[in-house]
């Protein structure tokens, strides 16, 4: 009996072991259960508070931008009327505004695109490519910046082609005073087809103008990629829509 005693003992131990040997993993199964579901809760808390915060920052940046909007819609309106002492006192205005929201919020894009489109209306062409720059560094495809830009290529690609044109026109003077008798050579219209950088600011206005829903954006892209007349349709379709 006593022997058989011992040998109860044993195994009455041995279950107990065995018992707490499974309960262990139902234990750390059931914590790791309830942490993750605590922080399931905490990252859903943490992204709603994340979204309102980005909510309210952009309200917040969407009043702040409006200023600039109102001060650079009246700079354009004298402008249009011929005032241009007006529209650089509204254009001094919108400088410090945009200067201001680009030391508060130097990530957004849209005070750059303000300033330039503003230095576009004064003819500081150079300074405005650059705050149009500024803005697409910012946000690649911000439309309206793509659009300025745009407008600013088309204006080097015609400044460059002018510089093309007048090289060709004193090359064939040169040519003519050297040869007697000699007369100048009409200039090609194709002359800026082998002129490599005539056809990369081309290309480039282009691919700014495309994707737009502006009609007038539209009406630049068919006319780099295509001819111009074939553009004029959608050039007195933009007329309409915005006379201005």
């Amino acid at each position: 009996h006593l022997s058989g005693s011992h040998i109860s003992a044993r195994r009455t131990l041995a279950i107990r072991r065995f018992s707490r040997r499974r309960k262990t993993p139902i234990i750390v199964a059931a914590a790791a259960a309830i942490l993750m579901i605590g922080l399931g809760a905490l990252w859903v808390v943490t992204r709603k508070t994340q979204a309102e915060v980005v909510d309210t920052q952009s309200g917040r940046i969407r009043q702040l931008l409006e200023p600039s909007e109102i001060c650079l819609k009246a700079a354009l309106e004298l402008r249009r009327s011929g005032d241009i002492p007006g529209m650089n006192k509204h254009a001094a205005v919108l400088e410090s505004v945009c200067r201001d929201m680009i030391a508060r919020f130097p990530k957004i894009a849209e005070p750059h695109c303000h300033w330039g489109r503003m230095l576009r209306a004064q003819m500081k062409y150079d300074m405005a490519f650059q705050q149009q720059e500024r803005a697409l560094a910012k946000n690649a495809g911000f439309a309206e910046a793509r659009y300025e830009r745009g407008l600013l290529l088309i204006r080097q690609y015609d400044h460059h082609l002018n510089k093309l044109r007048m090289r060709w026109d004193r090359s064939q003077a040169d040519f003519a005073q050297g040869v007697r008798g000699r007369v100048p050579v009409k200039q090609p219209s194709d002359l800026a087809l082998e002129d490599a950088t005539a056809a990369d600011l081309k290309k480039r206005a282009a691919a700014d103008f495309e994707g737009s829903d502006l009609t007038i954006a539209r009406a630049f892209r068919v006319m780099l990629t295509s001819k111009t007349s074939d553009a004029v349709p959608l050039f007195e379709q933009a007329h309409r829509e915005t006379p201005d």
